[in-house]
């Protein structure tokens, strides 16, 4: 199976988004290492992070060419020009992992998004109403175009169908991982 992300916030961002879209592809790697994965993003930042998907049989890195790498093109390419890519008509899942799908994927490809949350709804008067609009309109596209909608918590799905009118048949919960540091692995003796 062919999977596209967005991996812009897996590259560049080191907490957060960025520590999500790793765990998440990190798992698939784990347990579906027959799968091909395709990352699409308009940057890489190389880091202990981010180092091994460079190299690894299953995950192809796909940017886009040198003159669309330039900032005031990155937001365009990310949401309708990275259907153009090669890689993307073979596609079988995209996975918009942070809010956004791009605009014109091809119908045989199936559509997923994560909602991290919708804060920019519930607390407007703590961003530009530029940004609140931008925001809005790319979630509510995505939304409406995915074939699954998975979110962070309870209190996301509640507000996508509150907010947006979601049916929530159409949510999925997914709690997020945590960094393997994290688990502490206790004996049945130990409690």
């Amino acid at each position: 199976m062919n999977i596209g992300f967005d991996a812009k916030r897996l590259f560049l961002n080191n907490t957060g988004l960025g520590n999500y879209s790793r765990y998440f592809l990190d798992v698939l790697l784990k347990h579906q290492p027959t799968n091909h994965y395709f990352l699409y993003t308009p940057k890489i930042k190389l880091n202990n992070r981010t180092e091994h998907y460079v190299d690894h049989p299953s995950i192809n890195i796909v940017q886009p060419n040198k003159l669309l790498q330039l900032p005031i093109f990155n937001a365009w390419w990310r949401s309708a020009g990275v259907v153009h890519e090669p890689s993307f008509s073979t596609l079988d899942i995209y996975h918009g992992l942070s809010h956004e799908l791009p605009l014109n994927i091809p119908s045989h490809t199936r559509k997923f998004v994560t909602v991290h949350d919708l804060i920019f709804y519930r607390y407007p008067e703590f961003y530009s109403s530029i940004d609140v609009l931008i925001y809005k309109e790319k979630l509510k596209s995505a939304c409406q175009r995915a074939d699954k909608i998975m979110a962070i918590s309870e209190q996301t799905a509640g507000d996508l169908v509150s907010f947006l009118k979601i049916p929530s048949k159409k949510i999925k919960v997914v709690y997020q991982g945590c960094h393997d540091q994290f688990r502490n692995v206790e004996s049945v003796d130990s409690r």
